[in-house]
């Protein structure tokens, strides 16, 4: 499998790719015409890139006496989405957490270590809410001990979760603005205040998301509703790779933002995500965490004006808000993202020359890497990764029986892995 050396493209036992669930609600592949999340040559190896295996989203979703919703097998967050909406126990205007994407599996964010969830004006970490899960059919209460057992699914398949009544969150009202700089003039404590950040060295663009203490207008929440509408539209636009490949598309993501959504006021009943993936576009991306305030220091040390002509980023401030996840304190989740075709652009910005920048401002500074998306592999980055999480509990190069994840072992050198044959029709 030569393609460990050059993409490693993270698709795991519950398919952090999912997709538009089919009408029967048991399929969670995406249509035909759109390519799996973060494409890359792993697509070659994915049994659904050929059609003759469909990946399954047949689990179930129950409410529990105390009030947590529990998911038994595998299910998407579109589909708990729906669960609340539908469910006679919650009102039309209560709203859940969830990334970008809905489409993602729960289940398959949790084997990435870090991943996020927003609600309006709130971001955390889904750990946080994670009050038991299941393991090979084990269950297991949720403690210090969560990441060591659930990270690149080296313990198993995960079969379950249960998550705190809080994770669906009551409707409340936020205000969505935005500033600009260029890449080495950042006003860092204007910057610092913001909630989503894009990143070029064409442009640095941040994103305020301010809670409001009361109700907006119908007219002006259907004015921002409509400006919402329009950049997703723009965002989902089927672009041809040559468009890609001659111009810096993934520069102008922030212009594009602030200009068309502006000034925005919304309900989390109708916009509980403020920025939504578009699932037709050909990215590769890696996902890197550090703390606030070393991504601080690189912003005003003027880090974008070092970006590759063809990428772009998007970062999120992550406020932990448990002690059970391996980061408790304020961090900067990084999505670093560049066109399909450029991956080896991007794995060597990221090795050579954004880490090492990282480390020049603050020595001690720790950095995690999402492994739900792109990982550069026999990488230093990776290493640190790795190495942070064990000080936080995760035990490196554990027996494995059945590996269900390409980092399973634990090491910067992938292993070779296959797909639970229960999760596939």
């Amino acid at each position: 499998m030569n393609c460990f050396h050059e993409i490693l493209f993270i698709f795991n036992i519950a398919i952090i790719v999912c997709c538009f669930a089919s009408q029967d609600g048991q399929t969670c592949h995406r249509r035909e015409r759109f390519v799996p999340h973060i494409r890359s040559l792993w697509e070659e190896g994915y049994p659904i890139a050929t059609g003759s295996d469909v990946a399954m989203c047949e689990g179930t979703i129950t409410l529990a006496e105390n009030g947590e919703i529990c998911v038994d097998g595998r299910v998407s967050y579109l589909q708990l989405a729906n669960f609340v909406q539908e469910s006679s126990e919650f009102t039309e205007s209560q709203s859940i957490f969830a990334p970008a994407a809905k489409t993602i599996s729960i289940n398959g964010h949790l084997t990435t270590g870090t991943g996020n969830i927003i609600n309006g004006d709130k971001a955390t970490l889904l750990y946080n809410y994670v009050t038991s899960y299941i393991v090979d059919d084990t269950k297991y209460t949720s403690n210090s001990t969560m990441t060591d057992m659930l990270l690149a699914a080296s313990r198993g398949t995960i079969d379950g979760v249960c998550l705190d009544p809080d994770f669906v969150q009551e409707e409340t009202f936020y205000e969505i603005t935005h500033s600009s700089w260029a890449p080495d003039s950042v006003d860092i404590d204007d910057f610092s205040t913001g909630n989503l950040f894009f990143g070029s060295r064409t442009r640095v663009i941040a994103e305020y998301h301010t809670r409001l203490n009361k109700e907006p207008s119908f007219l002006w929440r259907r004015i921002s509703m409509a400006r919402m509408i329009l950049f997703n539209l723009v965002a989902e636009f089927p672009t041809p790779q040559i468009v890609y490949d001659l111009f810096p598309i993934f520069q102008l993501t922030g212009i594009l933002r602030a200009n068309i959504v502006g000034t925005g006021q919304f309900s989390t009943s109708t916009v509980p995500q403020p920025l939504l993936s578009p699932l037709g576009v050909n990215v590769e991306n890696i996902e890197m965490e550090t703390d606030w305030s070393t991504f601080l220091l690189l912003v005003d040390n003027g880090i974008f004006s070092e970006f590759p002509r063809k990428a772009g980023s998007l970062a999120k401030k992550i406020v932990p808000i448990g002690t059970n996840a391996c980061w408790t304190e304020p961090i900067a989740a990084i999505d670093f993202q560049i066109p399909l075709g450029f991956a080896t652009e991007l794995d060597d910005f990221v090795e050579n020359v954004f880490y090492p920048k990282l480390l020049e401002l603050n020595s001690s500074a720790k950095v995690t890497l999402h492994f739900g998306k792109r990982v550069p592999p026999n990488s230093n980055v990776l290493q640190a990764a790795l190495n942070n999480y064990e000080s936080c509990g995760v035990t490196l190069n554990p027996i494995v029986e059945t590996c269900y994840h390409p980092l399973c072992a634990r090491t910067v050198t992938p292993s070779t892995f296959e797909y639970p044959s229960k999760y596939y029709d």
